[in-house]
């Protein structure tokens, strides 16, 4: 039976729950990741458009205000409460029905979808394809490509289809890749560092604990999470830090389940629902839980540690978010897409669903 995981935090999550509190004293708060089916923000927009007719996304505009994405002159009362219930339970935040601004479009999230999810299939023959999204604040459907060269191949192939041309922008932008940049040797090992295994270097998420049997967090079990596009190597992947060769720090235990061609949406050899892989600390290791590097914004220079809640919320379109990583230090952006099909380099995965930040 695989071990379940209790960490403090976590980008992209499964399933998760706040865990009963501990038979014996464990400092800070903890979650427990569940091993319950996955569900991504395109199944809540599947649902909420067949309780809220019409509705299409929802977002943060620039003013601070929540806007609905609305394809009905008779989007009622009913309808928008429903929203702003998804979104208070979805967030934590609780935005007055006064004021929430509706915003006319020309397709609910339905008809979106349903030229959506058979036109990313279709797209999965074209190699430039770099990423794929229902856009939040649009309300149409965002296809980006290598190069611009590669635009009118995504348009022909949506008009084979019978798409509308007006519900679908494509645009440039290159393929994600792995943060690359060098980071001093650390301890306590916190997260936001510099760690690499043979395969290439990442940065560390966030610390936890396996489960006792009881279900209870172990501390003498500690773990480590980062990004699964890094751990090339699979299951028993070493990982040091600063670097592969330096002072050893855990091997990998536990990935994202791999999904193949035509499951859950995966139009490549294989797709991921989280970008995540988790690592145990070897004997002797100092880490810290429930904290990671703290730096300036937009510096790698630490200046500190910072508390990491237990609670783990999602964002929607237009909301601040911050992280911390080796490359760039502490950085902070509004989200843009909160379910964006990403296509790593080779060999890595698609990841499916995914929250995009600028």
């Amino acid at each position: 039976m695989p071990r379940a995981i209790v960490a403090v935090a976590v980008v992209v999550i499964l399933a998760c729950s706040e865990a009963e509190a501990p038979s014996h004293p464990i400092t800070g708060p903890f979650v427990q990741l569940s091993q319950r089916g996955p569900r991504t923000v395109a199944d809540e927009y599947r649902d909420l458009v067949g309780r809220a007719p019409g509705f299409a996304s929802v977002f943060i505009d620039s003013a601070g205000s929540l806007v609905i994405n609305v394809a009905s002159d008779n989007f009622g009362t009913t309808a928008r409460q429903t929203v702003l219930d998804w979104v208070g339970s979805h967030t934590g935040v609780t935005h007055p029905s006064s004021t929430v601004r509706l915003r006319r479009i020309q397709w609910d999230y339905a008809a979106l979808d349903a030229w959506y999810q058979p036109f990313i299939m279709a797209l999965g023959s074209l190699p430039s394809v770099t990423s794929t999204r229902i856009d939040d604040f649009r309300a149409k459907m965002v296809i980006t490509v290598a190069a611009v060269a590669d635009a009118p191949a995504v348009r022909r192939l949506a008009a084979g289809l019978g798409m509308p041309a007006n519900a679908l922008d494509v645009e440039e932008l290159g393929f994600a890749r792995p943060e690359v940049t060098l980071r001093d040797q650390v301890t306590p090992v916190h997260g936001g560092l510099k760690i690499q295994s043979t395969t290439g270097p990442c940065s560390l998420g966030f610390n936890g604990y396996e489960n006792d049997q009881s279900g209870y967090p172990d501390p003498s079990k500690p773990v480590f999470m980062t990004a699964r596009h890094c751990n090339t190597g699979g299951l028993g992947t070493a990982w040091g830090q600063p670097t592969a060769s330096s002072t050893a720090i855990g091997m990998t235990i536990h990935e994202a389940p791999i999904l193949p061609y035509g499951v859950g949406g995966c139009t490549v050899g294989a797709c991921v629902l989280a970008d995540v892989t988790v690592a145990s600390y070897g004997a002797g290791v100092s880490q810290g839980y429930g904290v990671v590097k703290k730096t300036s914004l937009n510096s790698i220079v630490i200046t500190g540690t910072t508390g990491v809640s237990g609670i783990v919320y999602g964002a929607v379109a237009g909301e601040m978010v911050w992280k911390v990583g080796q490359a760039t230090g502490t950085t902070k952006g509004q989200v843009t897409a909160t379910c964006v099909n990403w296509q790593l380099e080779f060999p890595g995965p698609k990841v499916l669903c995914g929250h995009s930040a600028t």
